[in-house]
């Protein structure tokens, strides 16, 4: 865990919010309804330790909500950001999740990215909203999204 201080550090310049999209009815169609839960566990735990894999060492990742993550990326500008966000897209629908059963659960993810200017400027809260409005767009335009929010400051 990070101390508050620590992470207010972490948070200038650009945020990726990750949203997992594989449907839970997919699942339970794999495993039946009593094997969901454990199954959806299995995948929150891949799908973390490969989002971890392609960040860079001075990267943060955070599970934040049930099928979100973000991933607070010190010191970068949009160019940054945005090789890390496809390389995130790319890496979970490059191949399936395969699950204890054998069966393979394809997993996509959106993403929304905000960018604050390089003086910092977005205040902690504003950056993660920017994030979550980018996010909401990129659920909208379907899976495998990424779309950005860059701060004018």
């Amino acid at each position: 865990l990070l101390d508050r201080g620590r992470l207010l550090t972490l948070l200038h310049h650009a945020q990726c919010l990750v949203d997992l999209q594989a449907a839970v009815q997919q699942v339970r169609h794999l495993l039946g309804e009593q094997d969901d839960l454990r199954a959806l566990q299995l995948r929150r735990f891949e799908v973390a330790r490969r989002l971890q894999a392609n960040l860079r060492e001075s990267d943060v990742l955070a599970r934040i909500g049930g099928e979100e993550f973000l991933a607070i990326l010190p010191r970068s500008c949009i160019s940054v950001a945005r090789r890390v966000a496809e390389r995130l897209c790319e890496v979970m629908d490059d191949q399936p999740i395969r699950l204890m059963s054998g069966e393979e659960l394809r997993v996509t993810v959106s993403i929304g990215v905000a960018v604050a200017g390089t003086d910092g400027s977005f205040a902690v809260e504003g950056l993660v909203e920017q994030a979550d409005l980018a996010l909401l767009e990129s659920k909208g335009a379907g899976r495998n999204q990424v779309t950005y929010r860059v701060s004018a400051a």
